[in-house]
């Protein structure tokens, strides 16, 4: 008989890591009824999904024995989302080894635990699950609803004489406020402070009927 490949599984990308071509039929049943002939491509694999794979019969040669691919039968469990700290423009999630998260508005995911660049005040969902691994798959997702703190957004300006260097934005919250210099920033693009004192500003934020406003 004609020997059909049995795969191992892309778990990160829920697919077979071997790419069948015309010569395969794939189905979801060990009786290959209503099997599809494969176009050349990975195959998708779901959890809990049975994938049969068998190539077909020739006018010169039997069809191959069916082979079943080897699929856990569902996903690890959701981690436990927990918050760290919920600044105006901020999210930090308490960090879990091989988690991702990620806002619920947003599609990609992303390794680190801090969502930043946020609207204060503003109530967020904050999505988490862990990774796939060479021999699981993603687990299910855990969300979690998390409130921005309240504050006001002030830029931050860097320049050197006339020339502007960077610019980027902090979230202050009310009360005084100490804005540090992003040193790193400053050395990427060739300046370093003549003063680390002069590396720190006092901000302060008062509140007036609701409004919240930086002296400076």
């Amino acid at each position: 008989r004609r020997v059909a490949v049995k795969s191992s599984i892309d778990f990160e990308n829920e697919r077979t890591f071997t790419a069948y071509g015309g010569t395969n039929e794939v189905a979801d049943n060990p009786d290959m009824i209503d099997a599809v002939r494969w176009q050349g491509s990975q195959i998708p694999v779901e959890p809990g999904k049975d994938v049969y794979i068998r190539k077909f019969a020739t006018d010169t040669d039997f069809a191959s024995t069916v082979v079943k691919l080897d699929i856990p039968a569902s996903r690890p469990a959701a981690p436990k989302a927990e918050i760290d700290e919920a600044g105006p423009t901020f999210i930090a999630m308490k960090p879990v080894d091989g988690a991702q998260y990620k806002l619920a508005a947003l599609d990609s995911w992303q390794d680190s635990p801090a969502l930043e660049g946020l609207e204060p005040d503003t109530a967020y969902t904050v999505e988490m699950r862990l990774n796939a691994t060479e021999s699981d798959f993603t687990s299910e997702v855990a969300s979690i609803q998390v409130k921005t703190g309240k504050g006001v957004i002030i830029s931050v300006y860097y320049q050197y004489g006339d020339e502007a260097i960077h610019t980027e934005t902090y979230g202050a919250v009310l009360g005084e406020n100490t804005v540090t210099a992003d040193t790193a920033e400053l050395t990427e693009n060739g300046f370093v402070l003549e003063s680390p004192a002069a590396g720190q500003v006092k901000v302060t934020v008062t509140e007036e009927n609701g409004v919240l406003t930086a002296d400076m």
